[in-house]
């Protein structure tokens, strides 16, 4: 309701908009080799691309994740604040874990 008084605009596009901003396009698949002789358990990763559907689920926790940490009073405060600054600014902390 925010977004449609304070923007006018369609809070579904907005909030697509945002995904779209912040899902993943590589992923990360690690796995463990136990080397013998010192018995230390060696771990690499190997990058592989991420279906849509994937990218969409990584890109919804992460919104999660940076909604909840935010500092205003109340969810949907959080949550416009959250898409206003991936949509507009570019800063956000769901777009820092995309760069991580």
């Amino acid at each position: 309701m925010l977004l449609k008084i304070k923007l006018n605009c369609n809070p579904l596009f907005f909030f697509f908009e945002a995904l779209e901003k912040i899902k993943p396009i590589v992923g990360l698949k690690f796995t463990k080799k136990n080397i013998k002789a010192s018995k230390v358990l060696k771990v690499t990763a190997v990058p592989f691309l991420l279906t849509v559907e994937l990218q969409y689920k990584q890109a919804l926790l992460w919104l999660i994740k940076s909604t909840v940490l935010r500092v205003d009073k109340s969810l949907s405060l959080k949550l416009f604040s959250e898409l206003y600054s991936i949509t507009f600014f570019n800063t956000s902390l769901a777009l820092k874990k995309k760069c991580e």
